[in-house]
């Protein structure tokens, strides 16, 4: 079975489980979810080249269009967990954070860094932190190499400044 096929089970079980649940996914994962599983389509945000105001307008769409939710899921790598804090601390809910890769920070802190393509700059954004964090194996990105360095970069960061 392949990796993708994992991930897009996955999220899309996590979301029928949790009905009141929207999620954040990078490009392939929410192209796989559309052609599998269309019922999901109003609780699913692409993160791939969102700004700061597409985000915003996502998200107010979403509600617009009576959408509730309590949780939003950040599923992915950094983009995509970042896009989540967003959302999360616009609509003031809870964040669960599922990484698929770890050769970013972005699942463990409380900041997200977002393209504001009016200013044609990152915005360094403080974000609430993960009220849930889901670490599975089977999820990870199978680069080892830039899982062992996103390790040892999440170690060296846990390390207390004298």
């Amino acid at each position: 079975m392949s990796l993708l096929k994992i991930r897009t089970n996955y999220i899309g079980d996590y979301l029928i489980d949790n009905p009141e649940t929207a999620a954040v996914v990078d490009a392939t994962v929410y192209q796989r979810l559309m052609e599998r599983r269309k019922s999901l389509i109003n609780r699913v945000v692409l993160s791939t080249d969102l700004d700061m105001t597409e985000i915003i307008d996502r998200c107010l769409t979403l509600t617009d269009l009576g959408c509730t939710f309590d949780t939003i899921v950040g599923f992915g790598g950094g983009r995509a967990i970042d896009t989540a804090k967003h959302l999360a601390n616009i609509q003031n809910i809870d964040l669960v954070v599922i990484p698929t890769g770890l050769s970013t920070m972005a699942p463990f802190n409380d900041r997200a860094f977002l393209y504001d393509y009016g200013a044609h700059r990152y915005e360094f954004l403080i974000t609430p932190e993960p009220t849930e964090f889901i670490f599975d194996n089977v999820l990870l990105d199978p680069a080892v190499k830039s899982n062992i360095r996103g390790i040892a970069s999440i170690a060296a960061g846990l390390i207390p400044e004298d």
